[in-house]
């Protein structure tokens, strides 16, 4: 077992380093590459493709969370505020577009 930045260092591990067999990448992260190969990436293709999906871990749940303060009560307010949805830009774009579009 390897120490991990998270997700995305995992998929590079599992494409470039030798001796890597095994790696946990969230959903989010490995469908982020998938839209980029649609999208015409072929660098993406050339880093995902060569590692299919084997199983599942488990159902991933998204939750939309405020400050205690906030006056936002349900989803539909939150468009036009700033939100936030993780650290690495293409999960960040991913969650986005699959939670509010």
């Amino acid at each position: 077992m390897l120490p991990s930045k998270g997700s995305a260092e995992n998929v590079q591990r599992m494409r470039y380093e030798p001796g890597v067999k095994f790696a946990l990448v969230q959903s989010d992260v490995y469908q982020a590459y998938l839209d980029m190969v649609v999208s015409g990436n072929a660098d993406a293709g050339k880093i995902i493709q060569p590692l299919p999906l084997i199983m599942p871990l488990y159902d991933e749940e998204i939750y939309f969370v405020v400050r205690s303060d906030s006056p936002l009560k349900t989803i539909n307010e939150i468009k036009g505020k700033n939100t936030a949805w993780g650290r690495s830009a293409a999960a960040r774009r991913n969650r986005r577009r699959r939670c509010i579009g």
